[in-house]
């Protein structure tokens, strides 16, 4: 019966710590390095102007006013370093569930987004971009 009770023990022991590692490696191992300001570099860093051209298309500005008016599961546009991205049509994708996205929408969410994303949700970014953030 104590041998029973000892392989057990040890089976959860191992199946809970190899959830935290698999958990940290996805979660936290991939995070870009951030420089003392906290900025992350090359990735969400804004573009120096208001208005930047990429070959013959404009790239739009908007305020913190005009994000704000899209805050909600049909309609979510959120800044993240600079930039912004309407992430609507990523709500029901998201990892951590949608209430976790939309606490985001209509807000800078550059804190948020950089203290709980590994490298792989930096490089989702892109494909959501809108235009640069009105500084």
């Amino acid at each position: 019966m104590t041998k029973k009770i000892v392989s057990i023990s040890l089976f959860i022991s191992w199946t809970i710590l190899v959830i935290f590692i698999t958990a940290g490696l996805f979660s936290f191992g991939n995070k870009p390095n951030q420089s003392s300001s906290g900025v992350q570099p090359n990735k969400t860093t804004p573009v120096s102007s208001s208005t930047a051209t990429a070959g013959n298309t404009s790239i739009k500005s908007y305020s913190l006013n005009e994000i704000a008016k899209h805050n909600n599961q049909n309609d979510c546009w959120m800044a993240i370093g600079g930039k912004v991205y309407d992430v609507t049509s990523f709500i029901g994708s998201h990892p951590g569930g949608e209430r976790a996205i939309l606490s985001g929408c209509g807000k800078d969410a550059t804190n948020a987004f950089d203290s709980r994303h590994s490298q792989a949700a930096f490089d989702l970014l892109p494909q959501f971009f809108i235009g640069n953030l009105n500084s």
